[in-house]
């Protein structure tokens, strides 16, 4: 209990997490905490909501020891192996009654604001300390807005790319920019499915993270997908500093009736309290490996 006492006192500090074998390291400047790990199969937990807004993410849910029946003691939220944030339990006697519990505060609420912009689908970890070790909870956020309806009608000119809505009503526009770095890397094409691999970024704005999708004659046809990948290689050559730490990425779409050589566009977005912006290239069929 003495080290977690440590680590929540260093929680401004967005300290790094790691697992190694039974144990969770956890480190910043002169912290270093070496805390037991226990199995999954310890905790029962259960999410009730994940969201994301921008940078902030919440969780809330409720949790408790497999054996003991216990609430757990506290619950850390982890983005890129940071803790941004940790949580005691909160009252839930909806869960003492079901369960046929003891106790009553078997609930939590956990909320952080990541060092950069969170999309639906993204990943997060959840560690909840039962007394004896931290237990780890892989989970992904699931109550975003982010992500655009697939056939969603877009507009594009040479000044800016406008977004409308089933009714045929203008939701949004971006200004295109030069700024934005879009490079395709490789497309693969399949019987069923169209893949496409590669990274940008945005050299005015670098700890934003940006977007992609996929237009095929004024459509969406892939959802507007975040960038998930890391990509060392391309921060190192174009000499990127960033909070973010994504400039890759992987966006798929259904092949459908796609003839080869049809004119598709990628498009990347900026759309956030950072910057509001998009950029636009031609779909490099030069670069497609077709896959039977």
């Amino acid at each position: 209990m003495r080290q977690i006492l440590k680590l929540d006192q260093q929680l401004a500090s967005k300290p790094e997490v790691r697992m190694d074998g039974g144990s969770v390291f956890i480190s910043h400047g002169e912290l270093k905490l070496n805390i037991p790990s226990a199995p999954r199969k310890n905790l029962r937990i259960h999410i009730d909501r994940s969201k994301a807004a921008g940078k902030r993410i919440e969780i809330s849910g409720w949790a408790f020891g497999r054996e003991t029946e216990h609430p757990v003691k506290r619950i850390y939220l982890s983005v890129d192996n940071r803790i941004i944030a940790a949580a005691t339990p909160e009252l839930r006697t909806d869960v003492r009654r079901v369960f046929h519990l003891d106790y009553d505060h078997y609930g939590f609420k956990i909320g952080g604001e990541s060092t950069f912009q969170m999309f639906d689908g993204d990943a997060v970890d959840l560690f909840g300390f039962d007394g004896a070790g931290l237990i780890h909870v892989p989970t992904t956020i699931k109550d975003s807005a982010s992500s655009a309806d697939v056939g969603r009608r877009v507009f594009v000119s040479k000044a800016s790319v406008s977004f409308y809505d089933e009714e045929g009503t203008k939701k949004r526009e971006l200004p295109i920019t030069e700024d934005i770095r879009l490079h395709v890397d490789r497309a693969e094409v399949t019987p069923n499915e169209v893949k496409v691999r590669g990274w940008c970024f945005d050299r005015a704005l670098q700890d934003e993270r940006l977007a992609i999708c996929v237009l095929r004659g004024g459509n969406i046809v892939s959802r507007i997908t975040p960038c998930r990948l890391k990509r060392d290689d391309v921060a190192e050559a174009l000499g990127v500093v960033s909070e973010n730490p994504f400039q890759g990425y992987e966006v798929k779409f259904a092949r459908s009736d796609l003839q080869e050589g049809e004119p598709l566009k990628i498009l990347s977005i900026i759309d956030s309290n950072g910057g509001r912006r998009a950029s636009v290239t031609d779909f490099p069929y030069k670069k497609v490996i077709y896959r039977d």
